[in-house]
C-alpha cells in the first residue's frame, strides 16, 4: 500500500568526481537522505534558488548522509556545519543536484552507451559527436 505521508524522505546514491592526494581521479560514492518534495514545493524552491543562494536550497533538500567520514575514517555526523564543509568541495554541489533530480525522476544513474569513456566507444561515435557539437556552435 502506498502511504501518503506529511514529509517523505528517501535514501539515494550520490556520486561525483574527485582527486586523491596522489592526483588520481576517482568516483566518490555516498548516500544522501533527501526530503522528497512535491511538484509545487519543488517549483517554489527552485524559484527561491534563483533569488538566493543555491546552498540554502541544498540544505533544505538534504536530511542525512551515509558514507562520509572524518580524517580518521570515523563516520562524520550530519549537521548544517558539516554539510556546508562538504558542499564547499569541488563537484559536490553538482553531484548533489544531479542525484536529487534522478531521485525525483525515479531514475538511477545510467551511463550513455557511446560515451567517450566507454570501452565500446569507437572513433566513429566520437567523430559524430564532435561534428554535431561543431555544427551547434555555428
Amino acid at each position: 500500500m502506498f502511504k501518503l505521508v506529511e514529509e517523505r524522505t528517501a535514501w539515494w546514491p550520490m556520486s561525483w568526481k574527485g582527486v586523491t592526494e596522489d592526483g588520481a581521479i576517482i568516483d566518490n560514492e555516498i548516500e544522501m537522505r533527501f526530503h522528497v518534495l512535491g511538484e509545487a514545493a519543488f517549483k517554489d524552491l527552485l524559484a527561491q534558488a534563483e533569488e538566493n543562494d543555491d546552498i540554502a536550497v541544498l540544505r533544505r533538500l538534504v536530511k542525512d548522509w551515509r558514507g562520509i567520514g572524518d580524517e580518521e575514517g570515523k563516520p562524520l555526523p550530519f549537521s548544517d556545519e558539516n554539510l556546508l564543509r562538504f558542499l564547499d568541495l569541488p563537484n559536490t554541489k553538482m553531484g548533489l543536484a544531479t542525484a536529487y533530480y534522478r531521485l525525483m525522476a525515479a531514475s538511477p544513474e545510467e551511463r550513455e552507451k557511446n560515451s567517450d569513456t566507454s570501452p565500446d566507444a569507437g572513433q566513429p561515435a566520437r567523430a559524430a559527436r564532435r561534428a554535431k557539437a561543431k555544427r551547434s556552435k555555428t
